[in-house]
């Protein structure tokens, strides 16, 4: 029995959304993320992988109760054009987006803004028409499942991974990239940027961290409405939505 967590990674093609994902899935395994000659192929359309994991509050006092197991579902969209109309489909009750960028490309500050626009757009709206349907159900019902889809917010999380930093030598390049990630969502979603290389491994683990950490508020937030793995929870879509006003923790 387990917590799910949604992940969905988006970002331009050729920018290492895979490659990232299938680091993360080592990490997750305890397995090294170190250069390993693995070629991911393009994906079409988008991939999905789920790893399993178990996780424990380190804060204190604990920000949820007892050690939890965690399903990482995993969604990696295409970042061809062709298919990016129908990649807004797997921001639906995403709890973290992962925004994958090439620190090297020059326009890599406009293609953020447009990514961060595209999920805030496709998100909310899918959000909307959960609202309203469950107001017009009206009916909550209570079903045993081996797992709990975790509460969403109004914005999911955003991680931006300004990815190929083994390429970019100078560090001030990061460092102005993130002052327009904190320009855009500062105060409106709950986010981090860090740099990484998913090609030789750096900085997987505090990509990895984030993930953890974010998986461990939506945690607190599920048992504080009892919403327990394996027992009763509630089935109306609207029941799970947490009314967060920036989606911020």
């Amino acid at each position: 029995m387990s917590y799910d967590l949604k992940v969905v990674f988006s970002g331009n093609y050729g920018v290492g959304k895979s490659t990232l994902a299938h680091k993360m899935c080592k990490y997750i395994e305890g397995k090294s993320t170190g250069e390993d000659g693995t070629t991911i192929p393009a994906t079409i359309g988008a991939s999905f992988k789920s790893v399993i994991t178990r996780i424990s509050s380190s804060a204190s006092p604990p920000v949820f109760k007892g050690e939890q197991r965690l399903s990482v579902n995993l969604w990696d969209t295409s970042g061809q054009e062709r298919f990016k109309s129908i990649t807004p489909i797997y921001y639906r009750d995403a709890h973290v987006v992962v925004l994958v960028v090439d620190l090297s490309e020059p326009d890599v500050v406009d293609t953020i803004k447009s990514w961060i626009n595209d999920v805030k757009d496709g998100y909310t709206k899918y959000q909307r028409q959960r609202r309203q349907h469950a107001h017009r159900d009206g009916s909550i019902r209570m079903t045993k499942s081996t797992s709990t889809t975790l509460p969403v917010t109004p914005l999911p999380y955003f991680l931006v991974v300004a990815n190929k930093c083994d390429i970019v030598a100078n560090n001030a390049v990061f460092e102005g990239f993130k002052s327009h990630v904190d320009d855009e969502l500062s105060g409106i979603a709950a986010y981090d940027c860090v740099e990484c290389s998913a090609r030789n491994g750096k900085n997987v683990h505090l990509v990895m961290q984030n993930i953890y950490r974010t998986a461990g508020n939506y945690i607190a937030m599920a048992q504080e409405r009892g919403m327990v793995p394996g027992g009763e929870a509630f089935a109306s879509t609207y029941a799970s939505y947490i009314t967060n006003p920036f989606g911020c923790w």
